[in-house]
């Protein structure tokens, strides 16, 4: 039993994940020089060796033993982070099923634990910016559908809209398509002259808008 009030002075994070968790795996491997340099002295990250070498079975048993090396940690937990401090908080933390998000989860755990050594604050933290991303990502793609099917409808309705009509649709169908394009991986650049110039979502946009895929007829 740890004293009320006392502080934590350090904390731990344990990767735990199976072979099967190749995104996740993948990164761990090929980025754990440059997660232990974001880390620094603020975290230690641990790594146990029967995840190191891809040893299910053996995860599976240290899960599953008694007394658990993991306390609290279930197999459907898994790919995650296990987090304790010295006053014994223990606390487990969903790595994404992506690269790019367990990357991102990492750079949190990163910045989290800069500013205090509680393992509860810090997972409480990690969780708070996924879940933010997590709910952006999805109202965008959400709203670019909306966008594309009240398009495609308005467009039964409007075979040959007027001018103003088509403007209108066009900056709509712009915007759904930056919404579709900012839940996709990679990088989009698009330049207008010499004074437009977009990148990503934005790019998508700009590419829509200025370069429409059906002009109306002379």
């Amino acid at each position: 039993m740890f004293a009320i009030g006392k502080r934590a002075t350090y904390v731990q994070a344990i990767p735990v994940y199976l072979p099967a968790d190749d995104a996740v795996s993948k990164y761990m491997a090929d980025n754990i020089s440059e997660i232990n340099a974001i880390t620094g002295p603020y975290i230690q990250i641990l790594q146990t060796p029967e995840v190191m070498t891809g040893d299910a079975d053996a995860i599976t048993k240290a899960i599953d033993a008694d007394p658990p090396p993991y306390p609290g940690l279930k197999i459907n937990d898994l790919p995650c982070l296990y987090l304790q401090d010295d006053i014994g908080n223990r606390e487990v933390v969903q790595l994404p099923a992506t690269i790019d998000s367990a990357r991102r989860a990492m750079r949190e755990l990163a910045q989290a634990s800069r500013t205090t050594r509680n393992a509860r604050v810090i997972a409480g933290k990690i969780e708070e910016k996924l879940m933010t991303k997590s709910n952006e990502r999805k109202l965008a793609l959400t709203f670019g559908v909306i966008f594309v099917a009240a398009i495609l409808a308005i467009a039964l309705f409007f075979p040959e809209p007027t001018d103003f009509q088509y403007t209108v649709f066009r900056i709509v169908l712009a915007l759904a398509a930056a919404g579709f394009v900012s839940m996709t991986p990679g990088f989009l650049e698009a330049r207008v002259g010499n004074f437009v110039r977009g990148g990503g979502a934005l790019a998508a946009f700009v590419i829509v808008y200025f370069f429409a895929p059906a002009a109306l007829p002379g």
